[in-house]
């Protein structure tokens, strides 16, 4: 059964839709020139108002058309945020995505096999670069495109993940303990993860041990552990102590209920020279690689989603679902922080 998610728009988002309210967000902006202010409010709320535009839409419409609707919605959103943190015009006037793909495909084992190109240049890269520029400087250094393969951006994607063994994949979910513990008046958190994680995420103890000490840090995550061991799952699955918690690896969700609770998730590291992509980016490149096959290859598209039973249909239902529910209250967070940024 298909599972649509009734469309609510944050407050903030309506506000700025209107050209006048979007000239009160910008007016103390001192980064925008006063005889541009007027272009650049209509510019924004124009943009945040044909973005909803395409949510709203996704929303009711079938799976058939929701990628598609779904990708140039957030086309428009981020090409917002970009005018929000780089003030410049050159992306948000331009009809470079950023994003290609080779079409011409014919079978749903050459989808899984598919890649997906960062260009260097275009409104994706631009939109990457809010997101942390000193991390992802990599990607503006690279000599050629950026290539992501389709089943390994599947494989970040949680709410998926245990869809995984049905395409013979390893999933790269582990229930998890946490102990607090203090040692000469000093507190920490032990973390305990199940033993198999390691073989199935292709990575050492050592290598996991590091992402949850050192990335637990971060402001993304609530709880910083300080010891990570392994154990069996049975043990873990006995333990009555289990809490949720945000991954230190992926971005903070607004509604826990929809990802794995009592889980920990760990992404494939999808490029050399960047282990781990945000989250909306990854989905991005998953809904524009599909609008690409519904606009151009009918038949592909059809024998790809065309089954409610097929597994393809409902990993993208599932993605879908995830992006109408999360991506407006992350361009939220975009918004707010682009603000904050001014004073700071």
């Amino acid at each position: 059964m298909e599972l649509n998610v009734p469309f609510e728009f944050p407050d903030l988002l309506s506000t700025l839709e209107l050209p006048a309210g979007a000239r009160v967000f910008l007016k103390d902006n001192e980064r925008i020139k006063r005889e541009e202010r007027m272009d650049v409010s209509y510019r924004l709320s124009s943009l945040l108002r044909m973005g909803r535009t395409y949510f709203v839409q996704a929303e009711r419409g079938t799976i058939a058309l929701r990628p598609l609707l779904l990708y140039y919605g957030i086309l428009n959103y981020t090409k917002a945020i970009v005018l929000l943190h780089h003030r410049t015009s050159k992306t948000t006037n331009s009809t470079q995505h950023g994003l290609s793909t080779a079409r011409k495909k014919t079978t749903n084992q050459e989808y899984w096999r598919d890649r997906i190109y960062l260009k260097r240049r275009g409104a994706m890269l631009d939109w990457l670069m809010t997101f942390d520029s000193v991390n992802l400087k990599p990607l503006l250094k690279a000599e050629q495109d950026c290539a992501f393969k389709i089943d390994e951006l599947w494989g970040c994607i949680p709410e998926v993940d245990d869809l995984q063994l049905i395409m013979n994949r390893s999933r790269r979910t582990s229930p998890y303990a946490i102990e607090r513990k203090s040692k000469d008046s000093v507190f920490g958190t032990q973390f305990t993860l199940a033993a198999d994680l390691p073989k199935r995420c292709q990575m050492t103890q050592e290598e996991i041990e590091i992402l949850f000490i050192q990335n637990g840090r971060s402001d993304s995550c609530e709880t910083c552990p300080s010891e990570v061991r392994f154990a069996q799952n049975e043990s873990l699955v006995r333990n009555h102590e289990l809490q949720q918690i945000e991954h230190p690896l992926r971005c903070r969700r607004t509604f826990k209920t929809l990802g794995i609770g009592n889980t920990v998730f760990i992404p494939p590291a999808i490029h050399h020279e960047i282990p781990f992509l945000p989250e909306p980016f990854i989905w991005t490149c998953l809904l524009f690689h599909a609008s690409m096959i519904a606009r151009y290859e009918a038949e592909e598209w059809v024998s790809l989603v065309g089954e409610d039973s097929s597994v393809e249909t409902l990993m993208m239902k599932r993605l879908c679902t995830l992006v109408i529910r999360e991506f407006p209250h992350y361009l939220i967070e975009q918004i707010i922080g682009s603000r904050q940024s001014e004073t700071s």
